[in-house]
């Protein structure tokens, strides 16, 4: 080989190595801060073995898959708590109510478990549920731990039915507040520790009624609405997303691929 195909080659294998390095450290950090569930497989959710109740449908909506609750006996049971041991946190959540359901209903819980006896720990978790009041809906979040609580509701501030919404919980370390879309609803601060590995629900305890589609779970403080799942409403209430992490995960998501064109870079 000539000395100059040596040099172009080196260089070559050095780019690929820097890019799956890079790929690699993006994986990995998004692994350690967050993670994102998709509702449009009954049989897991983010990987993990799912628990069924009733009959929840996997339906095809504009916003793509997501999962139909009846808000009578349907229900998910997942053996995590994805933002156990987090000290600062932000949760989304991409659903659309329907108009029909009752006055008060849990869409997401998150409980941690006492490793000694394996029960739930009642002052230990965090949810996102709604009120229906006047044919409207408005958004309820709670969180508790370390022997301090919160919840945040205010129907003041209430949102008509049949379409895509975005709530969000963010928790700095100090301050909890929640939010429609980009709209804050209440916030109130609380000392809240990080919460133990547990499980969550869905759906339940008083059923949900309407569509679930995705949840993004951060173990920091993001921007809301351009943080973990960098979502946009669009005019009509629904919601697009943005390139974002999904950017990242595209161009870093096959490490086969790049360990193959490194090996053709090597070999020639």
């Amino acid at each position: 080989m000539r000395p100059h195909e040596w040099g172009t080659r080196i260089v070559r294998v050095t780019a690929a190595m820097f890019v799956l390095g890079l790929c690699g450290v993006a994986s990995a950090q998004e692994s350690a801060k967050q993670v994102t569930w998709r509702f449009d497989d009954l049989a897991k959710s983010s990987g993990h073995a799912t628990k069924v109740l009733g009959h929840p449908q996997v339906i095809e909506t504009p916003m793509g898959k997501a999962i139909a609750f009846n808000g009578v006996d349907d229900a998910l049971f997942v053996d995590v708590h994805p933002l156990a041991g987090a000290e600062t946190w932000t949760w989304e959540m991409i659903f659309k109510p329907d108009a029909d359901g009752r006055a008060e209903q849990r869409v997401f819980h998150l409980q941690s478990i006492d490793p000694a006896t394996g029960k739930d720990v009642a002052e230990e978790r965090m949810l996102f549920e709604i009120r229906i009041r006047d044919g409207e809906w408005c958004l309820d979040s709670f969180a508790t731990s370390g022997g301090q609580r919160l919840p945040l509701l205010n129907c003041e501030k209430k949102y008509p039915f049949e379409r895509w919404y975005r709530v969000t919980t963010v928790y700095d370390g100090k301050m909890l507040r929640n939010y429609v879309g980009d709209e804050l609803q209440g916030e109130g601060e609380v000392k809240l520790t990080p919460q133990r590995p547990g499980h969550s629900s869905v759906g339940v305890r008083i059923n949900f009624g309407g569509l679930l589609q995705r949840c993004d779970l951060g173990r920091a403080v993001y921007a809301v609405g351009a943080g973990v799942g960098r979502f946009l409403e669009d005019a009509g209430g629904g919601v697009i997303e943005d390139e974002g992490n999904d950017k990242i995960n595209d161009k870093c998501k096959s490490f086969d691929a790049l360990r193959a064109a490194l090996r053709m870079t090597l070999l020639g």
